[in-house]
């Protein structure tokens, strides 16, 4: 039930620091690639931004307590867009929401293709290729490519996948 961040330099007085209390029994978490934010999901449905360096939690909003299973995260390159989407959940929860973290908008694309009660249709990982391309890994749809821009998806590969990464 907490978030917790160690320093790895010796130089650092600060010590260990609580970013967060809240259930986490199976978190997912995401640092944004400057290195300044970290995001974690939480087993009640929201996503939750804050500052590496302490601070207040920003509650991000979108995903009801029905979605309370693994919730994949994935920060843009640039670090202003989180994309967020459920393992387990509702058919109609089977989405990625994007939000803007500067203008706060939230958008949402899928639902994703075969989305089901429970496990199926749900997402393992997500991970951003560039501002507008979201790859996203299924155990029972495959891996999706998806287009922030309009919305439109493509099966990049129909068998089931566990975790994507982008060099």
């Amino acid at each position: 039930g907490t978030l917790r961040t160690w320093p790895l330099s010796a130089e650092d007085a600060d010590g260990e620091r609580i970013l967060l209390r809240h259930v986490l029994d199976d978190p997912r978490i995401a640092v944004d690639p400057r290195g300044d934010r970290v995001a974690v999901s939480a087993d009640d449905g929201p996503v939750f931004v804050m500052p590496l360096e302490g601070g207040t939690a920003r509650r991000l909003e979108g995903f009801s307590a029905r979605t309370d299973w693994a919730t994949s995260l994935a920060f843009s390159p640039d670090g202003r867009l989180l994309a967020a989407a459920p393992l387990w959940g509702p058919p109609e929860e089977k989405v990625i929401r994007v939000w803007d973290l500067e203008s706060g908008a939230c958008h949402v694309l899928g639902p994703l293709p075969g989305a089901g009660e429970g496990f199926v249709g749900g997402v393992n990982d997500v991970a951003f290729v560039d501002g507008d391309h979201i790859v996203a890994s299924s155990g029972t749809a495959g891996l999706l490519l998806y287009d922030r821009r309009d919305g439109t998806h493509r099966i990049l590969s129909p068998r089931p996948g566990a975790a994507v990464a982008v060099g």
